[in-house]
């Protein structure tokens, strides 16, 4: 460079040292090196190498500089240039200086671009190399015209910084290198600014050019940074806050006077000196060495912005660099300057602001810087600082500053804000005696209270549903989801609403705090509290799960109406709601069944009683493909649940004897068709055995509930009806119930014919079937085996509970034929072989399901009863034999196909399931005779002696192989063996059963292989 500045030889060196140069770059980089003009993207050097010398040996690829030696020599290039353009500057005017340094400065610029827009290698080198001298050039000219041909482009600094710009916003979308990379070269660029040339910094004569500090886009990522989880992001984006906050003019920040107020200073802030801890004077002392107690005491220091960013990087800097003392110093002392720091003018017109006044010189951006330092403060590592300024947070007076809580950012509430008060920190007397609350969800439930008062129901079912839905993203713990109930509650519950007069908002557009419009239906409304509520299940305590269920419904009876949810939807929120909440003694009770009973706006009638009336008439309507009428076990399942959730519902809206008239006349109806033969009729006969037992569940749990609260029928509860409607409404469905059963029963002993099916050639199973891994376990039968099978299964389940139902609660109706019918059944299943083939296998497996509920029903029956459909009724010796027989060939039929049949692994837990079940009901015969326990006691046990032993024995041996599902039942059969062992200890010694005092540790193993 100094031979050509003293040959003022700059034409040469731009013909052949500096297109070889850019060519070699451009080579790297796989840009096309022709002479071409491609407008803005066109390189000079490479348009005039090509058009001078387009034969020379150099214009290839061979021979050309590495990228890195290439940018090297460019950069040096030009800064020696501008370097000699400085000194020709002093003597005169060089024109073929400035052409160089035109043209070089030109083609720097298009390749850094270039380079950012790669990958991180080549934007690593643009930055490091060519990035500053082209800045520096920038700042010594204004503006760069470059030609092509006749073809003139311009180059200005705000022009170029516009395209830096744009590349880095393009980077900060990307993931973590990217946005190193961006906020590297916003470092490299305020950098060279601040050390000396703030030339490229636009002045008044430029209002209309690109300007960086009034783009709102650079203030939202510059808070994005600072917040980021990674340290390196959060080190670079406070850099470059400085950095910028030092260039940038401030213009006449001391128009605007802090507001009159009067603080409101935290708890403890206004103590006097007599009351200031130890603690307390060690941090006022590490104030004033940080010179945070000048600030305080000055008044007119808090009057501009420039005075609200040195408390914003104070405070920033104090949570990411020192220790908790420190930061208890600084935050102690100014974490609420910048609150009361607002400007005099109407905070909530800022428009008239430009971005970067508006940061520090607006309500609203006072808060969003503000939100930066809580939430940089929620995740702080250490513990006593994020409880520090948590506290702050919660103990600011919401309630004296109208307006100041809309003004916090929704997505700093919905995100940070909720994050934080998750943390089991803030909670440490959360659940201390039997309280699930603490200091910090009281604080949160103020603030949410305040944040949503001036909220319309649109608005708040918007927020609402936003807040519950941060229980799909993130996982809470018990505090965490007792906190955002409470908020969610808070924000629901509010009294001075203004929206539209008739109709419900859900189906409205909700606009928050300058979000964009989002359709919140009733479905996802529900969906979002139904996981709110179903997470509150994972906790053992009731009591917790009560408190976060009552938050649930006061948000969801606040802002929406029963009768103007899908039935279904419906029915799914009402399951979640744990039923020790909801039944007759329930403490959340009264507040459902008032928001169900809620009438529908601009509607006299109760929408929501007439579908659950008419439920059962679209529930039997076939839904399925025309012409198929088959189904498996999950269709049934389906069925079940929905029509338990009807059954529940029902019983939660009304009891009135009135409104179950004309559902009881469409079963009967029903009834009265089983005996009707069609294929259409398969699917309707099942559902019509689920709503019945569906119903008979239901109302048995209602009646415990009654007479649990008020040993008797009779007593009230706290349902708005009573025990004599209860009654009432029982004897009608008694009555309904009563004119079906022969019907059933003979639909039941035509349907059980499946079990005994012979000539079941082995049918194909379907894919479903074949090819399905894991899940529970299905019956490896084909489909329209299926069907009959659950068909017959959910018959006899129907008839043995209407018999056990109405014989509970009726006495002057005789059972005999059916309970004949059930006692049959039961000796022909358990007298049945089982054919050699997986399907006779399957049909056996389905007959011992069923007989499962057979015996359950036979087992609750009077003893009077059971005398009457034994076979002979002469002595109880002959009662004693029928049941040692049955007992003995049950278990031996049934161990059989355990053992030697075809079953599958898992079909063999299924049986073993049942067998216990069964097992069980057979034992519990005698603990239902309690009117002739002496006649009992006289006659012996209902089992021989070599019974009970051979069922204790095939209990301890199936304690290894049992399965969760029996272990239940297996207790349950150990409690009744034990039992009839201690009476038969009246009658003779219990050595002759064959289990002496020896075998204590037999049953001693039986405990301990149930223990958990």
């Amino acid at each position: 460079c100094d031979a050509v500045s003293r040959a003022r030889s700059w034409d040469l060196l731009g013909a052949t040292v500096l297109p070889f140069c850019v060519r070699s770059c451009a080579a790297a980089m796989a840009l096309p090196t022709t002479h071409q003009y491609d407008g803005d993207d066109s390189i000079v050097y490479c348009y005039h190498w090509d058009a001078v010398a387009p034969d020379d040996g150099l214009s290839g690829e061979a021979g050309l500089l590495p990228l890195s030696r290439a940018t090297a020599l460019l950069a040096s290039l030009l800064g020696d240039a501008l370097k000699r353009r400085r000194e020709a500057h002093e003597e005169g005017a060089d024109a073929s200086l400035d052409a160089l340094v035109r043209n070089l400065t030109w083609d720097m610029s298009r390749l850094v671009l270039k380079m950012f827009d790669l990958c991180q290698e080549y934007r690593s080198c643009a930055t490091r190399a060519l990035l500053q001298p082209v800045l520096t050039s920038l700042a010594d000219v204004s503006c760069v015209t470059v030609e092509f041909g006749a073809v003139q482009l311009k180059l200005s600094r705000s022009g170029f910084l516009e395209s830096i710009w744009n590349s880095c916003v393009s980077l900060f979308s990307l993931g973590r290198p990217e946005r190193l990379d961006a906020y590297d070269i916003l470092s490299l660029y305020f950098s060279v600014l601040k050390s000396g040339h703030q030339g490229a910094i636009p002045g008044a004569d430029e209002v209309q050019n690109f300007d960086l500090r009034n783009v709102a886009e650079f203030w939202d990522e510059l808070r994005r940074g600072l917040v980021d989880k990674d340290s390196s992001v959060r080190k670079q984006a406070f850099y470059v806050l400085k950095t910028s906050l030092s260039i940038f003019s401030f213009g006449n920040d001391g128009s605007q006077r802090c507001s009159g107020r009067s603080p409101a200073a935290l708890p403890g802030q206004d103590k006097s000196n007599a009351a200031v801890t130890k603690k307390e004077r060690w941090a006022n002392k590490e104030a004033k060495s940080l010179g945070v107690e000048e600030i305080k005491q000055s008044d007119e220091q808090c009057s501009s912005g420039q005075d609200r960013w040195k408390v914003f990087l104070l405070l920033y800097e104090m949570l990411q660099e020192f220790g908790t003392h420190l930061v208890e110093a600084a935050w102690t002392h100014q974490v609420l300057l910048l609150f009361e720091s607002t400007p005099q003018s109407d905070y909530l017109n800022h428009t008239s602001y430009r971005a970067f006044h508006a940061q520090m010189e607006s309500v609203e951006g006072i808060f969003n810087w503000m939100t930066v330092l809580w939430e940089r403060g929620f995740t702080q590592d250490n513990p006593q600082v994020r409880c520090l300024v948590m506290q702050s947070f919660l103990d600011i007076e919401w309630e004296r500053y109208k307006g100041y809580a809309q003004m916090v950012p929704r997505g700093f509430v919905l995100g940070p804000l909720i994050r934080g008060l998750n943390d089991v920190v803030h909670h440490k007397d959360f659940g201390v005696g039997g309280v699930y609350n603490s200091e910090a969800i009281k604080g949160a439930e103020r603030f949410f209270s305040n944040y949503a008062r001036k909220l319309t129901i649109r608005e708040r079912l918007h927020l609402v549903w936003s807040l519950a839905s941060a229980a799909k993203q993130d996982s809470f713990g018990r505090p965490g989801l007792m906190t955002l109930a409470f908020c969610i509650a808070s924000c629901a519950c509010q009294s001075d609403t203004h929206d539209l007069p008739c109709g419900s908002a859900v189906n409205e557009l909700a606009k928050c705090n300058g979000d964009t419009s989002i359709a919140v239906n009733t479905v996802d409304f529900l969906d979002a509290l139904w996981i709110l509520s179903e997470r509150s299940k994972h906790h053992f305590n009731p009591k917790y799960r009560l408190k976060v269920c009552e938050q649930v419904i006061k948000a969801v009876a606040s802002l929406t109406s029963a009768a103007e949810i899908p039935l279904n939807q419906l029915f799914n929120f009402i399951s979640t709601i744990p039923r020790e909440c909801t039944d007759s003694t329930g403490p959340l009770r009264g507040t459902v069944q008032k928001w169900l009973l809620q009438k529908k706006e601009c509607s006299e009638r109760n929408t929501l009683l007439d579908e659950l009336i008419d439920f059962p008439t679209t529930f039997m309507k076939h839904t399925g493909i025309e012409g198929s009428y088959l189904y498996d076990d999950e269709d049934v399942g389906a069925w079940e649940a929905e029509a338990r959730r009807w059954a529940r519902t029902l019983l939660l809206v009304t009891s009135e004897e009135h409104h179950f008239k004309q559902i009881f006349t469409f079963l009967e109806k029903c009834g009265n068709k089983l005996s009707e033969h069609s294929s259409t009729r398969k699917c309707a006969d099942v559902k019509f055995f689920i709503i019945i037992i569906c119903l008979i569940e239901e109302l048995e749990v209602r009646q415990k509930k009654l007479v649990h609260q008020n040993n008797a029928i009779a007593g009230g509860g706290s349902d708005t009806t009573n025990g004599l409607e209860h009654r009432a409404l029982t004897q009608m469905f008694e009555k309904s119930l009563l004119s079906v059963l022969e019907n059933m029963v003979a639909f039941s002993k035509q349907s059980c014919s499946v079990f005994w099916l012979k000539n079941t050639d082995n049918m194909d199973l379907p894919c479903s079937i074949k090819g399905r891994l894991g899940g529970p376990s299905q019956r490896r039968l084909a489909t329209s085996i299926t069907s009959s099978v659950l068909q017959c299964i959910w018959s006899m389940r129907c008839v043995s509970s209407v018999v056990s139902w109405c014989n509970h609660y009726t006495s002057d109706v005789s059972f005999h034929s059916a309970f004949s019918f059930l006692w049959e059944f039961c000796w022909e299943v358990i007298q049945h072989c089982t054919y050699a083939t997986e399907i006779g296998a399957e049909l056996h497996l389905a007959a011992y399901e069923a007989l499962a509920y057979v015996l359950a029903a036979l087992s609750t029956a009077p003893f009077s009863q059971f005398l009457d459909f034994m076979e002979t009724k002469q002595t109880n010796q002959t009662i004693i034999l029928s049941l040692d027989l049955l007992a003995t060939t049950f278990l031996g039929n049934i161990n059989n196909l355990l053992t030697n049949g075809v079953l599958t692994r898992s079909r063999r837990a299924v049986l073993m399931c049942w067998k216990w079940l069964c097992v069980d009901s057979l034992l519990s015969i005698s603990s239902c005779c309690d009117e002739n326990e002496s006649q009992m006691k006289t006659s012996g046990s209902f089992y021989s002696d070599s019974t009970l032993q051979s069922i204790f024995i095939d209990i301890i041996e199936s304690l290894e192989n049992a399965g969760e599902n029996s272990v239940v039942s297996i207790l349950r059969c150990v409690r009744s063996v034990l039992g009839l062992i201690h009476l038969n200890r009246s009658r003779q010694n219990l050595s002759s059963l064959g289990i002496s005092y020896e075998d204590d540790d037999a049953i001693g193993k039986v405990f301990l292989a149930l223990a958990p």
